[in-house]
């Protein structure tokens, strides 16, 4: 498996030396995936020639601006950590003292924009280099958004491994 900070199809792109408007400072990671990862993987499978990766999975992390492979995934070493949803619009790895629910009325004939009007073209030439970073604070206010912020991080904080959601809904809707 190999997880590199790209929209779809950018491995092939001349650099991938950023998401978005985001620099990776220094990183051509898409040359660095072809040359050290995919043309590796095509000799050995394809033309029976050169090692076997020993690692299961290789990541690129972009805080660290740095390649990371781990022989097993998910990695031993990650550590699962909880986050809670608070009904005061507080996001914390500490869980509620009691559940709180939390409302909003959605409108499927006004739905949330995830891009400011007007939209421009995505797809071909438009901004589909950097959609996927582009702030999206300007939906916030809506009634039907949900907003939740966490205090200030003191550490750097690395997520690795998979990923899961428990939510707890209903509706009044049919």
């Amino acid at each position: 498996m190999v997880a590199g900070p790209w929209y779809h199809g950018e491995w092939q792109a001349a650099k991938g030396d950023k998401i978005g408007d985001i620099p990776f400072g220094g990183h051509d990671t898409s040359v660095e995936f072809r040359q050290n990862i995919e043309a590796p993987f095509f000799r050995h499978y394809l033309h029976g020639s050169g090692e076997k990766f020993a690692w299961k999975a290789s990541t690129f992390q972009s805080g660290s601006n740095s390649w990371h492979t781990y022989p097993e995934w998910p990695p031993k070493a990650a550590k699962a950590q909880d986050l809670y949803f608070h009904a005061d619009g507080t996001l914390s790895f500490d869980a509620p003292a009691r559940p709180g629910t939390v409302q909003y009325t959605s409108d499927p004939a006004n739905p949330v924009p995830y891009r400011p009007r007007p939209v421009s073209p995505t797809y071909p030439g438009g901004d589909w280099r950097t959609w996927e970073t582009a702030d999206q604070r300007f939906v916030d206010q809506r009634p039907d958004v949900l907003s939740f912020v966490s205090a200030p991080l003191d550490h750097d904080l690395t997520i690795t491994g998979p990923v899961a959601a428990e939510l707890f809904a209903s509706t009044s809707g049919t």
